[in-house]
């Protein structure tokens, strides 16, 4: 697998590496079968080995879906606090 090296990466680089990615190529319907199970494109597992290689600590990622959150929650519906963020209802649906 050929990650990004972004650890000389200016911030507004990885704003646009980040921020400028349509939600179909940051959460596509399918996994990049270049990387393991945990990420879904090139582009997240190269973040994700980048800030392991610099000493950030960062915890696997988990699947999180919206009946665990509702339920952790005590039954109400806080899908309307993450509207902003887009594509993050598709997200949770993933598995």
């Amino acid at each position: 697998m050929l990650l990004q090296n972004l650890t000389k990466a200016n911030a507004a680089k990885v704003k646009r590496l980040r921020w400028s990615v349509g939600e179909e190529d940051w959460f596509p319907v399918t996994h990049d079968s270049r990387v393991d199970r945990r990420f879904w494109t090139l582009l997240q597992a190269s973040f994700y080995e980048t800030y392991q290689r610099q000493g950030h600590r960062i915890f696997l990622h988990r699947v999180l879906d919206w009946v665990s959150l509702r339920t952790a929650t005590g039954g109400a519906d806080v899908r309307g606090h993450f509207a902003q963020f887009r594509g993050l209802p598709r997200l949770l649906e993933m598995e």
